[in-house]
């Protein structure tokens, strides 16, 4: 799993004083995500100053350590004040806010391939893995097909709805025979920050 680095952007404002945000990524915080930042005004202490925004929001965790969780992908502006109320800022800082990469899906935290039909029958549903990063994708699951093969034959092929199996569709799994196939297929739903649904890699998996 890859590391997040740290980097410092300062830059000056019009009385001199320097301001400094600590992120994750060069200007950069992604969307549905608590994004750890720490920020920074020369003269004035933590508890001086007031730190908002107009996307998403941003909780202060210690002293000038914050989570900014932005909730639209494009552009965040964060504002720097001497009090909630005042309306003049001190500084403000632009962010890019891009949506988290697509994840992938996972059935028992397998991408495929044979699976014990104990081990299978024990599974809730599917989960979305997003790899290279340590957090949990919070993948919206909206639908997905769900086939069972035997033989030449299709047995099952029924649309479900959520990342969870739905109790309409559990009589397909108590069903499922050793040698069976079963595909999970047509996976859509949505990352945080998104309109659009996306479309996730199918899994395929022969009970053993």
């Amino acid at each position: 799993m890859k590391k997040i680095a740290i980097l410092i952007l300062v830059y000056n404002i019009t009385n001199a004083q320097e301001v400094a945000i600590e992120m994750s990524k060069m200007n950069i915080a992604y969307a549905g995500l608590g994004n750890p930042i720490v920020v920074m005004v020369e003269s004035f202490g933590c508890d001086e100053f007031i730190v908002c925004t107009d996307n998403g929001k941003l909780h202060q965790e210690k002293n000038c350590n914050y989570t900014y969780s932005p909730e639209k992908v494009g552009i965040a502006n964060i504002y720097f004040k001497r009090s909630i109320t005042a309306v003049d800022t001190i500084a403000c800082r632009k962010i890019r806010v891009k949506p988290l990469p697509t994840p992938s899906a996972r059935f028992a935290n397998k991408s495929g391939g044979n699976i014990g039909i104990a081990e299978f029958k024990a599974q809730y549903g599917l989960i979305a893995l997003l790899e290279g990063f340590e957090i949990d994708a919070r993948f919206n699951f909206e639908s997905y097909k769900i086939n069972v093969i035997r033989g030449n034959n299709v047995l099952h092929s029924v649309l479900n709805h959520g990342s969870r199996i739905e109790i309409s569709n559990q009589y397909i799994i108590d069903q499922v025979k050793i040698g069976d196939k079963i595909i999970f297929e047509s996976i859509f739903g949505k990352m945080p920050g998104l309109e659009k649904s996306q479309k996730l890699n199918s899994l395929i998996f022969d009970i053993e």
